[in-house]
């Protein structure tokens, strides 16, 4: 199993994170919790204790991995009382949610400025306008036939399934008129292709 080593950039975001009292917060946290997980996890995502903090910006604790080790060690680390157990679960998913967010959102922009170097151009596929999210295919209609390098979402197939990997390829842009989608051809494939449906990186060859 892969030994986890946490970004620096990921301790100063912890460690920025402003403190709460670790009887309130959890006592906090299973009162939402009832309500909804998911405030319980936008109210621990706010805040983090000094003793919970001084446990997760530690490596070896990303290294016991399941959620259910994750749990025990902090119970046992803390004496937290029995009551709390659900509390203490539900800010173990929280963080690995935090951190799983903050890498994803730090590899996009560290790979969108090394692209933008490069001379590739960031295109979007939707927007949201007035909280509704909208194909931009005026935009994407521009984009018909051009020869590009492109970078996006290639859709793969794993042990565990199918999943998105960011992967860059040579073909070309060809707009559906009756789809009203945009496709990604690879070269020398004038029939097959994969949809575009997040943003993407291109630059014309």
């Amino acid at each position: 199993m892969e030994n986890i080593i946490l970004r620096d950039s990921f301790k100063e975001y912890l460690k920025g994170l402003k403190e709460e009292d670790l009887n309130i917060y959890l006592k906090n946290g299973l009162e939402l919790d009832k309500e909804s997980i998911l405030k319980a996890m936008a109210y621990f995502k706010s805040y983090l204790p000094k003793e919970l903090k001084q446990i997760i910006l530690n490596d070896s604790y990303w290294n016991l991995y399941y959620n259910s080790d994750l749990s025990k060690f902090i119970i046992n680390q803390l004496k937290v009382n029995e009551e709390y157990k659900k509390a203490v679960e539900t800010f173990v998913y929280t963080f690995n949610d935090v951190k799983r967010d903050f890498y994803k959102e730090e590899d996009e922009n560290n790979l969108k400025n090394e692209l933008l170097k490069q001379g590739f151009k960031e295109q979007f596929v939707l927007k949201n306008i007035n909280g509704k999210m909208v194909f931009l295919n005026e935009e994407l209609k521009l984009l018909h036939n051009l020869k590009v390098l492109c970078v996006f979402d290639r859709d793969k197939i794993g042990l565990l399934g199918s999943y998105t990997a960011k992967e860059q390829h040579e073909g070309k842009l060809f707009f559906d008129e009756k789809q009203n989608k945009l496709f990604f051809l690879p070269k020398r494939h004038t029939r097959t292709g994969q949809i575009l449906i997040n943003k993407f990186y291109y630059k014309e060859i």
